[in-house]
Order: structure tokens, then sequence, then C-alpha cells
């Protein structure tokens, strides 16, 4: 969410985001490796040396201290046109919550957490475990715009003021930017950040949940926006939080479409517009029409206690989460309460560190847990004022299910280039899955002509990206995210028709260190992927 901010962009102990990776042109035979680990899922094409690499990246990201948990997965529109086939690698590593409650009296003393007993008071990570996903949460935003579009409901070149509440205006100052100026701001701008509307740094724009599924947090007491309030009063928050930036930041940066200026407040203001014309449907019911029930994804909209179909994404902590700290989280009590409920990680940014320091004198305190380990700081479960910018708690498995619907069609529909020609052999996939069509797919990622030159259209709720294997270059479409506890990663290579699904529960703000952990667990895949197309190709 907070990615754009370059003053809050401190570097990391990560690789840098090009040039570090080792890239292996070479690899044995590829053939089966059998299930390992926690939640994993193997394809029958991936073999033990991505799947060894991978690993070792993963556990690299626990013992840097860049979060005390990971998930990742990788789906190959090639395997299946289903996504529980077309799984190639789903894993974790580490836990959900690093933080196990010290048994002396001082909220301010810790423990140590990180091995012998209290080893076993920590719950590891599956790939249905929640995460903050932050601004991965646009390219859901983008798709409801889209999906709208392809009703005929709005166009990408209406005015933004066409379709907002009337109130919504009415209630702004007069010399507010979309009064004077939204009859010049278009959808499209706001997609692809290009409108000029303002960006203030978001650093109090969520509320405290009370975690009271697990118990209290050291002080025993309620905030007053917490989540064990009724929704009502939650959604009369956001729209007062809303208000608040709205009337605070009532200038723009540039005329609308002269310039570029990453922009939350922008999503936030689609958030409106999806729920406008959608007669008044909430975002999160419009997520749910729209997306989660097409693909058979859980939701905070059914009985997360049904053992049946836990929530793997929610625009809201769901009803049936299990926390896992403060020591409720062994095994006996796990069985107690269910395999299947939903698993929410806790928020973690490394103790002694300057990025830590720097956040806790920014940040309401009410953010921070008072319960900290000798590595980690953890953070109170936290709820984003908005829902379109960044608002979506996401797991892995989830994720995949959608970046798969998206890849159907696309490696030869949408972005194949003259010099990646398909041929015979090639398992082409001609549907376009159930989201969005292949037109509006085009305009959502753009067109990748082959080279490095800039294209033509701009990628909406994306960027594009290239990564090094060997001499070639491969292009992919990205949207990391992070903020507070959080960030992640997803990609999709077009030419190769695969995507990966990357989130961990540590605090990072740039997109540079996050693109490069990115690359270095791609990579192993993709060199494998590019090599198994060659062969056909030769064949």
């Amino acid at each position: 969410m907070w990615l754009f901010q370059p003053a809050l962009a401190l570097s990391l102990d990560c690789p840098s985001a090009r040039g570090t990776t080792s890239i292996r042109t070479k690899r044995k035979r590829m053939g089966n490796c059998p299930s390992a680990g926690n939640g994993i899922a193997l394809g029958n094409n991936s073999s033990r040396d991505a799947v060894t690499e991978v690993k070792a990246t993963m556990k690299k990201i626990i013992s840097q201290n860049i979060a005390p948990g990971v998930s990742y997965g990788i789906v190959d529109s090639a395997l299946s046109s289903s996504h529980s086939n077309s799984i190639l690698f789903s894993d974790t590593v580490g836990f959900t919550d690093a933080v196990v409650p010290s048994s002396l009296s001082s909220p301010t003393d810790t423990t140590i957490c990180d091995d012998g007993e209290n080893e076993k008071s920590k719950s590891a990570t599956t790939t249905d475990t929640l995460f903050m996903a932050y601004s991965i949460t646009k390219t859901i935003t983008s798709i409801l715009v889209l999906q709208l579009a392809q009703r005929n409901l709005l166009h990408l070149d209406d005015s933004v003021s066409q379709h907002l509440p009337s109130g919504l205006l009415q209630q702004l100052p007069s010399r507010h930017y979309l009064n004077t100026h939204g009859t010049e701001i278009t959808i499209r701008m706001l997609l692809n950040h290009t409108s000029g509307v303002p960006n203030p740094l978001p650093l109090d724009w969520f509320f405290v949940a009370d975690d009271r599924h697990a118990g209290s947090e050291g002080t025993g007491a309620e905030d007053d926006s917490c989540h064990s309030h009724s929704l009502l009063n939650l959604n009369e928050k956001r729209q007062e939080a809303f208000y608040n930036v709205m009337q605070h930041s009532p200038n723009l940066q540039f005329t609308p479409g002269s310039d570029h200026l990453y922009s939350n407040v922008g999503y936030w203001l689609l958030e409106k517009v999806i729920e406008h014309v959608s007669s008044g449907k909430s975002y999160e019911d419009v997520y749910y029409k729209q997306i989660a029930l097409p693909l058979g994804l859980g939701s905070s909209k059914e009985n997360d206690n049904d053992g049946c179909c836990p929530t793997k994404i929610a625009f809201e902590i769901p009803s049936g989460a299990r926390y896992n700290h403060h020591g409720t989280n062994s095994e006996k009590e796990q069985q107690k309460v269910g395999m299947d409920a939903v698993v929410l990680a806790r928020g973690h940014s490394p103790r002694f560190s300057l990025k830590t320091f720097i956040f806790y004198l920014l940040t309401p305190k009410k953010y921070w847990s008072p319960l900290n380990t000798y590595r980690w700081s953890g953070f109170r479960h936290l709820i984003p004022h908005g829902l379109g910018y960044g608002g979506m708690y996401a797991s892995v498995q989830g994720l995949l299910v959608i970046l798969n619907d998206l890849l159907t069609g696309m490696r030869t529909d949408v972005m194949l280039s003259a010099d990646h020609p398909a041929n015979e052999n090639d398992a082409i996939d001609r549907e376009c899955g159930v989201l969005l069509s292949l037109e509006s797919k085009k305009q959502m990622f753009g067109l990748f002509d082959g080279d490095d030159s800039d294209d033509d259209t701009t990628p909406l709720g994306w960027s594009k990206g290239t990564i090094s294997i060997g001499d070639e270059k491969e292009h992919y479409l990205a949207k990391p995210g992070g903020g507070l506890g959080f960030h992640g990663n997803i990609r999709i290579y077009p030419r190769l028709g695969i995507a990966t699904v990357f989130l961990c529960n540590g605090t990072c703000v740039s997109a540079e260190p996050i693109n490069a952990w990115s690359d270095r667990l791609d990579v192993p895949f993709l060199v494998e992927k590019k090599a198994r197309l060659q062969l056909q190709r030769e064949g």
C-alpha cells in the first residue's frame, strides 16, 4: 500500500532487484517430486532442482529477518484449465505469529520464542493462511471496474464525477478537485495513476481489531474502532475516514492526464464508483458476487466454521478467524478449533532495526502489540480504512485461483509476440476464463511488443517489468504490495503461461526488495518452463 512512498522506502537486507540472482540455464532431467512440507502441492512437471532452490530462498527470507513466515505458489495454465490441476508448486515456511506471551507481568518484558519449548506454541503457516495483501488489492478493484465496463454500466473514459454519488460531491468543499476538475478526471486515469489525485501518507489509515477471538493483547481494553462493533458502525467510520482524507487533500498534483503519480486515494475513489454503479451494494458484496462466487472462493459471507469452505480471500476479518497467538496454537487447540478454520497471520517488523524504530515513531502506538520477542515486534490486527486501495486479506491459494483465471487465453490471444510464435505443439487454451473477456484483459494488461520500448497501452492496476534469464529477458506483469506488518507480490508471465504469488508477514514499503525476492523465487521455475517450451518447439 505504501510502495510509492520514497521517504519510507527503507532498504532491507535483500538482494538488489537485478543482477544478483544466480540463474542456471541447464538443469537435470525433469521428473516428479513427492509431496513434502506443510501444505505443499507439486505439479507433475516440477523438478527437485527447482523445488530445492525455491525452498532455500523461502528459508533465507526467514533467516534474514525479512518475515517470520512466507507462503509461495505458482500456477501453469498449460497443465489444466482447472485451478486444482494447474498448480505447479505451493508451499510455506515459518509461522503465522512469532510473538509468544511472556510469563512476566510487564508488557515491556520479552521472551525468546525462536527455539526450545516456545517453538511448540507457534503455528506454522499454510497456503490457506490469510495475509494482509495491501496494494495487491488494486488488481481486484481493476477487475471489478472492467467488469462494469463489460456490462456497459460505465466506460473507462467516463469522468469520475459521472459515477460518484451526488451527495458525496456536495459534502466536499466547492474548491475540492472533484468539484472543480471532476469532469476532467476519467476512470482510466484513476486506474493507471495519471489523474493527479493526491496521495497523502497512509500512516494512520487503520482501525484496530480487538482480537476478541484470541483474548486481549496486554491492556485488556477494547479500541473504540474495533471489529467487534457492528458492520454498520464500521462502515460509518470508514465513511468518516474517507471524507477526512478528501477534505485534507483538496488540490490536484497536476493537470489530469499530464503526468503519473501513484495514488491510493485514486483507488479509494474507484471503490466509491464501484459501489455507486452497482446500485449501492458494498465493495465486498460486489467482489463476492462478481469474483468469489464464479471462482468458487470461500468468503466471509459464508459460514467460516462449517469445515468445508474456509475463506481464501476476505475484505473484513472473518468471523471464524483464528489469530494463532499467545500460546493458543498447540496441536490440541488446533484440533479443537478445527483445521478448516480461517487463519489470519499477524504482522511483524524486525525488532532491532532502523526501519522499525522509524515506523514506531510515525504511526499510532495502538497499532503495535505490547508483546515482542528478541527478533520481532508484532502489530495488532489492523483493518484498513478503505477497501479498494488495500483492504484485502488473501491467501496464496485464493490468489492462485484468480491468477489462473486471468491467465486463461492470454498466451497467444493477448500477449504472445511475433518472436515467440505458437505452433502445433504448444498447449493452448483459447478460452478467456470467467472473470474478464479477452478485450478487457488487453485493456488491463496492455500489449507486450517483445522489445524494451515503451508500449502504447498502460496497464490498469498492474505494472510491467522484465527479468533476465540467461541472455534473454522475460516480460511480466506485477503488483507488489506492502505496509505495516506484511508484504507480497503477484506476477503473470504471459509468454510462459504461468503466474506466481508470494506473501509474507514482515514489514516492507519498497517495491525494489519485494521484486528482488520475487525474482529469486520465480527464476527456478521460469528456467524450467522456458526449457520445456523450447523442447516442444524443437519436437
